[in-house]
C-alpha cells in the first residue's frame, strides 16, 4: 500500500485553532471571579493591635471603625458612639448579625466598650476585634 500525501501550496497555511485557548481562559477567569471575596474597608487608616491569635474570619459582617480621633464609622458614615440605631440599620442592610470593629490601638477603652454596648443593643450576635498578626 502506498501512501500519497500532499505537499501544501503556497496558499495552504497550517493553522493554529485559539478557540480553545479563549474558552480555558475565559473559564480560569470566571472561576477567579467567583472565589475572590472581598471585603468592604471604611476609608479611615486605623492602626489595628497586634495580637498572636489572629484569624482570618469569613461570611458577611458589619465593620465599624474608630479612628484614632474618636470618630465612629459605620461604613463611610460617621456616627454617634452610642448610637444603636444607625448600627441595627447596618445589620439590617447587610442582612448579617456579626460585627467587626476596626478600632486604632490608641482608642481609649471605654470608647471600645461603648461602641460594642451599643452593638449589642442592635440586636448583634456577635461583636470581634479586627486585629493584626504579630
Amino acid at each position: 500500500m502506498r501512501r500519497r500525501f500532499k505537499s501544501l501550496s503556497s496558499k495552504q497555511m497550517a493553522t493554529i485553532e485559539l478557540t480553545p485557548l479563549i474558552d480555558m481562559v475565559f473559564i480560569i477567569l470566571i472561576f477567579f471571579i467567583v472565589t475572590t471575596s472581598f471585603v468592604r474597608e471604611t476609608g479611615i487608616d486605623v492602626k489595628r493591635p497586634e495580637s498572636s491569635l489572629t484569624k482570618s474570619i469569613s461570611g458577611s459582617f458589619v465593620l465599624i471603625s474608630i479612628a484614632d480621633t474618636g470618630s465612629v464609622f459605620v461604613g463611610d458614615q460617621l456616627i454617634d458612639a452610642q448610637d444603636h440605631h444607625m448600627i441595627a440599620q447596618a445589620l439590617q442592610g447587610q442582612g448579617s448579625q456579626h460585627i467587626v470593629i476596626e478600632a486604632d490601638r490608641s482608642v481609649p477603652l471605654h470608647l471600645f466598650t461603648t461602641v460594642q454596648d451599643a452593638c449589642y443593643r442592635a440586636g448583634a450576635e456577635r461583636v470581634d476585634l479586627a486585629t493584626e498578626a504579630k
